[in-house]
């Protein structure tokens, strides 16, 4: 089993027992507050990104992001609706998204003009 599928394991039972970064768990631990308890959030939460290197448009990213998959989810779940097998594992092979180099979130090798690279393939 390589790094990856070890950790997409751990990450699916449970983030906080998962060999992460601190960028990355600190990003996690945003997002799961921003999940269960929005009203919760205060602008200390923002500052704890900040301080492992997310700049403003990370930051934003991260919480469109979050909230789209909160309103997918809440709605799929009110209307019963069953996710296609194989939908997440056709969402990781996305190409790179334009604002992950510059918001310092993209990690793996630029595209190549005729596609995605291998590296982008991978979350």
């Amino acid at each position: 089993m390589s790094r990856e599928d070890t950790l997409a394991d751990q990450l699916r039972v449970d983030y906080t027992q998962a060999d992460l970064a601190e960028r990355e768990r600190a990003m996690l631990d945003y997002v799961d507050k921003l999940t269960r308890t929005p009203w919760a959030m205060r602008e200390s939460d923002v500052e704890s990104l900040r301080a492992v290197g997310f700049d403003d448009l990370a930051i934003l990213h991260i919480v469109a992001l979050t909230g789209y998959f909160n309103y997918v989810n809440r709605v799929a779940d009110a209307l019963g609706i069953k996710i296609e097998e194989g939908t997440w594992e056709k969402m990781r092979r996305h190409g790179p998204i334009p604002w992950q180099e510059e918001s310092g979130s993209y990690h793996g090798e630029p595209a190549s003009p005729g596609g995605a690279s291998e590296a982008a393939l991978t979350p």
